[in-house]
């Protein structure tokens, strides 16, 4: 999940033609911080997600949607298929 993550954020990143230390700059983060975000090297805190995405002027959606965790909907549909 953290690595489509990185990917979305480097893709969104580029897309505005914003160097790692424009947005670093525009987020106020080191660029360090933002390569380590790209690379999944470090897990954005929710803070960080929105700063992120105020300052590419996306939605928090725009770089989460569509991550799924496969461990927990197996449990989810385990537990569904005990309800019924």
């Amino acid at each position: 999940m953290i690595r489509e993550f990185g990917q979305r954020l480097r893709e969104a990143r580029a897309q505005r033609g914003l160097s790692q230390e424009a947005l670093g700059e525009i987020a106020g983060y080191q660029d360090r911080y933002i390569s380590n975000l790209e690379r999944a090297e470090r897990q954005p805190t929710l803070t960080t997600l929105v700063r992120l995405a105020t300052a590419l002027d996306v939605s928090v959606d725009d770089l989460l949607s569509g991550f799924v965790d496969a461990a927990v909907e197996r449990r989810r549909h385990d537990f569904d298929s005990r309800s019924r």
